[in-house]
């Protein structure tokens, strides 16, 4: 890796490092807030959840006494009726059975919603005593009022007053009295006291001393400095930047330049591969013809060798350069076979 690499390597690092870090206290500022906003709610939660659960017990409470107030007129109606049945003429046996069903039914369903009362109770006697142990209203303390749940300070606040002593009757608890210093040397500053415990405690001077803190002078410089060496070090990293941007496009310009030799490279290699293919299959075409032609010139050899070298002239016969044949001499006698005798 050259210099250039690792110098914006590290201040890729040095960035990163620097947004963890920022990204980290804002995740704990939010988390701070998160918490005090999620304690907030739950304390909310809890108090609506008690009125909620205080509301519906008494829901409750007055739908068992309205189902109780059903319950008895239902009673009194089947005990009127049944008296009515009784009093009149005629045989009510079937009817007397329906009511007794029916009382019987209410009975169960008495007994069902007696039940549910007895739980109810039990719930209302837990919740009571969760809502005992909860503060029925805010207490304000010294220097607060509290209307309506808004909570406000009344205390007075603090005054100062300057005396040249210290004063002995109507003495205000909630003033600073400022004294002038005894201090040798010292001009337009007072020692400050205040009244507590039925005593006067010092606490503190008017005098500032700004020895060790920066003047206004001191810090527009330090900034200026400051501002110079960060413009210096921006500008440093825009020059490395860009000069490693050049050389990275240089880099990227060489590497395209030599995929497209090492293209053309590859693309020559398989042309001359395949050039180099034809050609061996040419040799062996060649050399299969040449070993062919060797066997007829064989053969030829052995024919020309059983072949007469030169014409020989017989009697009467001659032959020139030109191997043309020519008769010489007496004319040939025929003799015919056929007729001996004949010339």
């Amino acid at each position: 890796m050259s210099f250039h690499e690792n110098l914006l390597q590290s201040f890729q690092n040095f960035k990163t490092v620097h947004i963890d870090s920022l990204s980290t206290s804002l995740s704990e500022v939010a988390s701070v807030a998160s918490s005090l906003s999620t304690e907030n709610s739950t304390q909310n939660s809890n108090i609506a959840s008690l009125s909620s659960s205080t509301s519906e017990i008494n829901s409750r409470i007055t739908s068992l006494s309205t189902s109780q107030s059903e319950i008895d007129s239902l009673q009194n109606s089947t005990i009127n009726s049944l008296s009515d049945a009784i009093s009149s003429q005629g045989d009510y046996s079937s009817e007397i059975n329906s009511l007794s069903s029916e009382n019987s039914t209410q009975t169960s369903r008495i007994n069902s919603l007696s039940t549910d009362t007895s739980e109810l109770g039990s719930q209302v006697t837990v919740l009571n005593s969760e809502v005992a142990t909860k503060q029925d209203e805010l207490t304000a303390g010294t220097g607060i009022t509290i209307v309506n749940n808004v909570i406000s300070s009344s205390a007075a606040g603090v005054k100062l007053e300057i005396v040249q002593t210290l004063p002995v009757s109507d003495i205000d608890p909630q003033t600073i009295y400022l004294v002038p210093s005894s201090a040798p040397g010292t001009s337009n500053v007072y020692d400050e006291y205040i009244y507590v415990n039925n005593a006067w405690e010092n606490i503190g001077s008017t005098s500032v001393d700004l020895t060790n803190y920066y003047t206004k002078t001191e810090v527009g410089s330090l900034f200026t400095s400051q501002s110079t060496a960060q413009s210096e070090v921006d500008s440093s990293q825009n020059v490395s930047i860009s000069s490693l941007s050049t050389e990275n496009a240089s880099q990227t310009s060489q590497i395209t330049s030599l995929s497209t030799s090492a293209s053309e490279t590859a693309s020559v290699v398989s042309s001359l591969s395949t050039a180099q293919s034809t050609q061996a299959q040419t040799i062996s075409s060649l050399s299969t013809d040449t070993s062919e032609l060797g066997s007829e010139v064989t053969e030829l050899s052995s024919e020309v060798a059983d072949k007469q070298d030169a014409l020989i002239p017989g009697t009467g016969i001659e032959i020139d350069a030109q191997n043309v044949i020519s008769a010489t001499g007496a004319s040939a006698i025929y003799a015919n076979p056929l007729f001996p005798n004949e010339v």
